[in-house]
């Protein structure tokens, strides 16, 4: 049967609900009363008159594989894929599978969790996506990351691609950020020069080495605990506002002095390879390992604190309890 008839057998059937509906003429008295029509009956009609056909939409997923692995979710083998098919799916776990483009990702409507992790994308688009709670697409080649209506993302796992910003902004309630490069086997491209995480005030794990980055502002993120920024080109780093910080990785910058102060529940520490003159970690009481090789300290007693708290000295300027 064709789409007008269809069209057209479906208004018929309103128009009979409609006239069964109506009152019959019986003649009244004034005291007579009469309904017609309860509120399940009106509620039923308006469900008919307002229900939208499933729309499909096939033709959004241009990528063969993408395809493919979503006919798997909806337990068909072949098309058509309608909207409602994939309206109630809340996990994508397509990692590593030859993925060049995710069109028709907008669809899913539902969507809490999202890996795509170990694929060739260029580029992903999840603004429609606004229910998103965690995404992981590192290991691509994504030069276009946007995110802008993804209020509620509270895991970015972006690391090893190629990007050149990242705009979080819109990302408030993000907890955990991973955007660096890996060293090995195959490193990332992600160059920053800088981030912008003042928005990011839930923010407890940042991962970002081997990134580029000149600066590194996280004095807007008091809940940070976990920081591994190593093997960038950081010349300062205010840790004043990070209370609750427990590891720091800041090796291999160009740090010249570092302010532990505040940060009492410290317990790792990595910040060798920098131009450390001293460092003061007397007020550090929880460190179990401290690693500051490689800096412009003469010796054991640039290191201030270390032989109250009882931590040991390893090889070197390595000290650990």
């Amino acid at each position: 049967m064709g789409v007008k008839m269809k069209k057209i057998n479906k208004l018929l059937s309103i128009a009979l609900v409609l006239l069964f509906m109506l009152p019959l003429q019986y003649p009244v008295s004034a005291n007579t009363e009469y309904s017609y029509g309860g509120d399940n009956d009106q509620e039923e009609l308006s469900d008919m008159l307002f229900e939208e056909d499933p729309v499909d939409i096939t033709a959004s997923f241009t990528d063969p594989v993408f395809l493919g692995i979503v006919l798997d979710y909806i337990d068909k083998d072949v098309g058509p894929i309608y909207d409602t098919d994939v309206a109630g799916i809340e996990s994508l776990y397509i990692d590593r599978s030859d993925i060049s483009d995710l069109s028709g990702i907008e669809h899913f409507n539902s969507l809490l969790e999202l890996d795509c992790s170990y694929n060739n994308l260029t580029s992903l688009d999840l603004s429609s996506n606004t229910s998103l709670l965690e995404l992981k697409c590192d290991n691509n080649n994504i030069a276009s990351l946007i995110l802008n209506n993804n209020v509620s993302l509270a895991l970015l796992s972006c690391s090893n691609n190629n990007l050149n910003s990242l705009n979080l902004t819109y990302n408030i309630n993000l907890i955990n950020l991973a955007c660096g490069n890996d060293y090995l086997p195959d490193p990332g491209n992600n160059s920053f020069i800088s981030l912008d995480l003042s928005e990011n005030t839930e923010l407890e794990t940042l991962y970002c080495p081997e990134s580029d980055l000149l600066s590194l502002n996280v004095t807007n993120n008091p809940k940070l605990r976990y920081l591994h920024c190593l093997g960038n080109e950081i010349t300062s780093l205010d840790l004043a506002f990070n209370t609750a910080l427990e590891t720091l990785f800041c090796g291999s910058n160009l740090l010249t002095e570092l302010d532990l102060s505040k940060n009492t529940f410290l317990h790792t520490l990595h910040c060798s390879d920098n131009e450390l003159v001293s460092i003061d970690i007397s007020g550090n009481l929880d460190l179990e390992y401290l690693d500051c090789t490689n800096n412009y300290m003469n010796d054991t007693d640039d290191v201030i604190g270390w032989k109250g708290s009882g931590l040991e000295l390893g090889v070197s300027f390595i000290f650990y309890s």
